[in-house]
């Protein structure tokens, strides 16, 4: 398996990923490969019933009553 060198990422980058991959109970080597993975999967297009859908549950969000539940 080839390996990459990544160069120029700041000290605080570094500590950022490595704060992610302790709280993720990974490596830092592991959460770079998957973020590279995710970034290199095709996007699916969103369809008008999936983005109705999600308005929908959205719109809950400034529904007090709702709201108010979800805190009991």
């Amino acid at each position: 398996m080839p390996d990459i060198l990544i160069r120029g990422l700041t000290a605080g980058e570094v500590k950022s990923l490595d704060r992610l991959a302790a709280l993720e109970g990974q490596s830092r080597n592991t959460v770079m490969r998957e973020m590279i993975r995710r970034s290199l999967r095709p996007s699916t297009p969103i369809d008008l019933e999936d983005t109705r859908k999600l308005l929908a549950l959205l719109s809950d969000g400034l529904n007090d009553e709702i709201m108010s539940q979800a805190w009991r």
